[in-house]
């Protein structure tokens, strides 16, 4: 999805914020798992570090030990994440937001662009970070989030109402053929693009107009149990990683 015509432009001061706490649920110390011999962290940070038009990573977390492993790798972690916003209950979100605030308070620092991007998608590449930003800077969008396609369309799905299936969309257009149907996306959870003042005035990248950016399905994968590592592992076997040409 990259263009090189952003490629060699002198980019924006642009923040990667990686959350990554030190409780998990599905797979215990999910951050610091190994996928393929590197700590599923690294996956991300490696990626956000490679991408050209990302200008800083940090990590936020509330654990040392990741912290550890996130500057082995290359990322900063400049505070450990405070308990409040450490919980499994606490979106996502609320993690690039007190960052922001922290930097802007301690080191009076205030990028243009902001990216959240979530360690349990490991096969993103440094090509689909470059692409959601230049999406960004191109689309005048408030926000860009992440998608793949849906392999379903919605006449296919269905919502279960005390047993009883329901369709979505009503009966008469159940049998639509599939060719005249729009294709569907689903949030991936993987690049989310906005500015910081954005963030800060309404607390989400989920904002009225925002701008999709498509990923293969294969760099979509979104790890929440050991069964999501074995197919990482497959695709990251059977699909080499590609690289951007650099300035000349």
């Amino acid at each position: 999805m990259g263009s090189d015509s952003f490629s060699c432009i002198v980019n924006p001061e642009t923040l990667v914020v990686i959350p990554a706490r030190g409780g998990s649920r599905g797979i215990p110390r999910k951050n610091l798992v190994l996928l393929e011999g590197k700590p599923l962290i690294a996956w991300t940070i490696q990626a956000a570090k490679a991408a050209r038009h990302v200008t800083r990573v940090i990590v936020s977390t509330d654990d040392p030990e990741i912290a550890e492993v996130s500057r082995q790798f290359g990322a900063e972690t400049p505070f450990l994440r405070p308990a409040e916003i450490s919980g499994g209950e606490v979106f996502s979100v609320a993690v690039p937001v007190h960052a922001l605030k922290w930097l802007r308070e301690n080191e009076g620092y205030e990028p243009a662009r902001v990216l959240m991007l979530l360690p349990t998608s490991p096969l993103r590449q440094a090509e689909d970070i470059d692409g959601a930003i230049e999406l960004f800077a191109a689309s005048g969008a408030p926000s860009v989030v992440s998608v793949e396609p849906m392999d379903k369309q919605l006449p296919h799905l269905r919502r279960l109402v005390d047993g009883r299936l329901e369709p979505l969309i009503p009966f008469d257009q159940l049998n639509v053929q599939r060719q005249g149907l729009e294709p569907l996306y689903v949030l991936n959870g993987s690049i989310y693009v906005t500015t910081p003042a954005t963030l800060l005035e309404h607390g989400t990248f989920h904002l009225r107009g925002a701008a999709g950016y498509p990923m293969l399905p294969a760099r979509s994968i979104d790890i929440n149990s050991p069964e999501d590592l074995l197919l990482a592992a497959f695709y990251l076997n059977q699909t080499p990683s590609s690289d951007l040409p650099s300035c000349p």
